[in-house]
């Protein structure tokens, strides 16, 4: 059974109770400067001396702002995994030499050659990374607008081609407003069709990690209605997506 962590980076999930009294492991870096959106390669291996996490495992990272810890998460299972991110953004811009940021993880992870293979769910057909030629023959774009039977395919198409283990990287900015409710623009995805996609990918009994991240950034301390109404709606769709992780792993 794989175990659960959280990893407090700001105050985003502390209204979400149900989630945190799931979890084997809290882990607090709420004093940690210079991570949000983007923060300085040499961190990385700071913060990795600070996590004791046993793989695998389903980790929260809070909002979008800190998906470049997906890299840091990907290390620590000491694999050289598929990584099939499900998301409304390819995160694969570039960015400053020494730095990694929540836009760029993804190429990062390419260029050190640290993943076999990325397969992209969900993703915006006016993303960057998919108008331009890519420059790299391991990355497989699945857009958001393709049919569910039609994405699965492909998913399953891709999956088949290497036995490698799979890490499942999660923004729920690929949701629609219905099931989540970010601070980035968002997809179309139901959350059916996404727990779908985690039934089929576990099938495969190559799992080996999953994070999620995609929270709304409250400006608040003390949440006013709405936007504990948003923190509400985040929190439901985890449960769900931890439900069944657990069930199907």
């Amino acid at each position: 059974m794989p175990e659960v962590n959280v990893l407090c980076f700001d105050e985003t999930l502390n209204g979400q109770k149900r989630l945190l009294k799931r979890a084997q492991h809290l882990f607090d870096f709420g004093n940690l400067e210079g991570i949000r959106f983007l923060m300085e390669k040499y961190k990385i291996e700071e913060i990795k001396n600070r996590l004791k996490i046993k793989m695998p495992c389903i980790t929260y990272l809070g909002p979008g702002d800190f998906h470049h810890f997906t890299k840091l998460m990907i290390e620590l299972t000491r694999q050289k995994p598929i990584l099939v991110l499900i998301d409304h953004h390819s995160d694969m811009f570039e960015s400053p030499k020494g730095v990694i940021t929540c836009g760029s993880w993804v190429k990062d992870l390419l260029k050190e050659k640290n993943i076999e293979k990325c397969i992209i769910i969900g993703l915006n057909r006016k993303d960057f990374e998919f108008l331009k030629t890519n420059e790299f023959k391991n990355v497989v774009f699945i857009p958001e607008d393709l049919p569910q039977e039609i994405r699965l395919f492909y998913l399953m198409k891709e999956l088949t081609k290497n036995n490698a283990p799979i890490y499942i990287s999660i923004d729920k900015d690929v949701l629609s407003k219905d099931y989540a409710v970010t601070n980035w623009d968002q997809g179309t995805m139901t959350l059916d069709e996404l727990l779908e996609i985690l039934e089929v990918v576990a099938k495969t009994k190559r799992l080996i990690g999953v994070d999620v991240c995609g929270e709304w950034r409250s400006g608040y301390t003390l949440m006013n209605g709405a936007e504990r109404e948003k923190t509400l709606k985040n929190e439901e769709t985890n449960i769900r997506i931890l439900d069944k992780l657990i069930k199907v792993w």
